[in-house]
């Protein structure tokens, strides 16, 4: 609001009635059109302290991932950091069921916003279900098709573009990505 202005559009999506009466939204199905060339894999095992780096790197992108909590306490898909961590915006699955995007260290920039954000995903949506937008300042995670959280980031630097996952304080499984 300081500077004059403010706002983002989230990417377009689908609204329907879930089979139990809730919500479900998920991203518009013509955002396919928009992918490039994608990786997949399936059964990553993390263990608190080791850190997953993914092979690609980039500020624009979308992923899908299907989390499990084994024992961990959380798992971490880190987003938009550098090579030397000063700048990277965390997205956690937490065992109370949150789902948190951490802004804390997301802009090195005096003036960015670093609280977070959060969202309680029911208990029955656990193996956790992500899909997860990211467009420069923008990250957007859809969880289970019926939860949704848009959060703006300013990262500085330009080689703010590294993607990991870990997994905090146990196991997790990320069954596939």
């Amino acid at each position: 609001w300081d500077a004059g202005w403010s706002g983002s559009l989230s990417v377009p999506r689908e609204l329907s009635l879930a089979d139990d009466g809730g919500l479900r939204q998920r991203p518009a199905a013509e955002l396919a059109e928009l992918r490039g060339d994608g990786d997949h894999r399936e059964e990553l095992r993390l263990t608190a302290g080791d850190r997953y780096d993914l092979d690609r790197e980039s500020s624009q992108f979308e992923l899908r991932a299907t989390l499990r909590l084994e024992d961990a306490e959380a798992v971490e898909l880190g987003v938009l950091e550098t090579p030397d961590g000063e700048e990277r915006t965390p997205i956690r699955y937490t065992a109370t069921n949150d789902v948190l995007i951490d802004r804390t260290e997301a802009s090195m920039a005096p003036e960015a916003t670093t609280d977070s954000q959060r969202m309680t995903v029911r208990p029955y949506d656990a193996p956790l279900s992500l899909r997860v937008f990211v467009d420069g300042s923008i990250v957007e995670v859809f969880a289970n098709e019926r939860h949704c959280l848009t959060s703006r980031v300013y990262p500085e630097r330009a080689d703010a573009t590294g993607i990991s996952l870990s997994a905090v304080g146990g196991r997790a499984t990320v069954t596939d990505l």
